[in-house]
């Protein structure tokens, strides 16, 4: 590794960093800064990118632009090789989940995308797990950077059984001659935001004790500098025990899972969250000068589209994606879509077509219920690729019989629609019902292992008529192509007595 880099901190120095705090949030220099002002000093630059979600096209997605892999990883490429001494790369977790192009292949495709970059480090999000553990270990050992996540327990029920120890809590490396520990966790209770089936045996502990406890370690180390990556808003980080003390353990914190804007101080030390979906880049500029870790700005960078793609990640997309299977899938027509659908009418859309689905074989079939979905699809043709976006949770569909209040108690959170409203425009509490059902929402349980959506599955009440291997993306296509004949208005969804009837 080189030595640091160095320069004497001079009066025109002091002025540009004043000029960049006037941009950004800044922290002005402390008296113990002014004393050791003669010093060298390094500055290091950390990036990170949270909630990718597999945002491989470059778009429009409603009103803001996802820059897609190409532009949005080419961009962290020349950032680093721009000055790779003094340059981290990090990612905040959720990158994989989210479109066809990802899915497809189970998140490699991501994963070799961010190894051609390359990423210093990632912590796991919720969705890492959509997949099932076992491809989301297969993306691990692919994998040429430590994916982290260092507060995730093994559990019978609610008993602890200890660590997980498939992965790490830090990584260290080393920029500039500072020595740097990378601490990442995932946000308390996550294991709710995941269908309950693929996390039986696992729990997401309170990641304050396990990320304060590893900056410790890594103090004890050696660590000049201690960046934590944290899969959950700065909200739940500003409720730690500890969050006014924060700079006694970190130097700055990337935080995720939200999809909001953050770039808060919180106990002395920047939070930074950039949106998702390739829409921005969070930065963080740190100063070391002996002891002293100041930060110099922090930021959310807007993607542009005069990003240049990189060959390197270039090379990666036709690698995975110059497949005739894959490239007959993801260009599928399936028709012309008139206005657009925002994230909730395309639930909508979705809900009917499940119903359309099933009424034939389950005659007696009274609702069908979905949870809002996460994009939009634009005016005009319609590919499978495009739909996949807008519906791209892989969820299975399952047919159930339950009581009425379970049905009611969902209906007031979540996207339904029925067809019937002659026999099912009331539903009485106690009465069983057959619904059709997304599998997350189905079985979804609670911090104690405990299925809160649908209480009736804890007596025996509910019923499991059959779980159905489709997903909601493919029936819904195939609605778009065969019941709709290829056409299809956005202003028919998102009203009318059908949808949402129980609210």
């Amino acid at each position: 590794m080189q030595n640091s880099k160095k320069f004497v901190i001079s009066c025109l120095v002091l002025f540009s960093l004043a000029a960049c705090a006037g941009q950004n949030q800044s922290e002005s220099l402390s008296s113990s800064d002014a004393s050791v002002s003669s010093q060298a000093s390094t500055t290091l630059d950390f990036y990170c990118v949270n909630d990718f979600h597999g945002s491989v096209i470059e778009r429009m997605n409603g009103n803001y632009y996802e820059a897609g892999i190409e532009k949005c990883f080419g961009r962290l490429k020349e950032l680093k090789q721009r000055d790779p001494e003094h340059t981290v790369i990090l990612s905040a977790g959720d990158m994989f989940q989210g479109s066809f192009e990802s899915n497809f292949n189970y998140g490699n495709f991501v994963t070799e995308a961010m190894n051609a970059v390359p990423f210093d480090a990632m912590t796991l999000g919720n969705h890492e797990f959509d997949y099932g553990i076992e491809k989301l270990l297969t993306n691990r050992d692919l994998a040429q950077f430590p994916m982290l996540a260092g507060n995730i327990r093994k559990v019978e029920g609610t008993v602890d059984k200890g660590d997980w120890e498939e992965f790490g809590s830090s990584f260290v490396l080393e920029r500039g001659g500072c020595k740097i520990g990378i601490v990442g966790m995932i946000g308390a209770a996550q294991t709710t935001s995941i269908t309950s089936t693929y996390v039986s045996t696992l729990d997401f502990a309170d990641p304050e004790s396990f990320a304060i406890s590893e900056s410790a370690s890594l103090k004890a180390q050696g660590c000049n500098v201690v960046i934590l990556t944290l899969h959950a808003d700065s909200k739940e980080l500003g409720m730690w025990t500890e969050s006014k003390n924060l700079k006694k353990y970190f130097d700055g914190v990337f935080t995720g899972h939200s999809h909001r804007r953050n770039n808060d101080t919180i106990g002395g030390v920047r939070a930074v969250q950039s949106y998702c979906n390739g829409e921005a880049i969070s930065h963080i500029q740190l100063r070391v000068r002996g002891d002293s870790v100041t930060t110099s700005y922090s930021e959310n960078i807007n993607s542009n589209k005069s990003w240049q793609k990189s060959n390197e990640i270039s090379a990666v997309c036709d690698k995975y994606f110059q497949n005739e299977t894959f490239l007959e899938k993801q260009n599928g027509v399936a028709g012309t879509l008139s206005g657009s659908f925002n994230p909730t009418t395309v639930t909508d859309f979705s809900a009917q077509s499940i119903y359309h689905r099933f009424i034939g074989e389950h005659p007696t079939l009274a609702v069908v219920i979905e949870n809002k979905q996460r994009a939009s699809v634009n005016t005009g043709t319609v590919t499978y690729s495009d739909l996949y976006k807008a519906l791209p949770f892989t969820n299975h569909i399952v047919i159930a019989d339950v009581p009425g209040r379970d049905i009611l108690s969902n209906a007031k959170v979540n996207e339904t629609y029925t067809g019937d409203l002659l026999n099912y425009g009331t539903l009485e509490p106690n009465q069983i019902y057959r619904i059709a059902v997304i599998d997350y929402l189905f079985y979804h349980q609670n911090e104690k292992k405990v299925f809160d959506y649908y209480p009736s599955l804890n007596t025996g009440e509910a019923k499991v008529v059959a779980d159905v291997p489709e997903y909601p993306v493919d029936i819904a296509y195939d609605y778009f192509v065969n019941a709709c004949e290829g056409k299809v208005s956005a202003s028919d969804y998102g009203g009318g007595d059908h949808f949402n009837h129980y609210r």
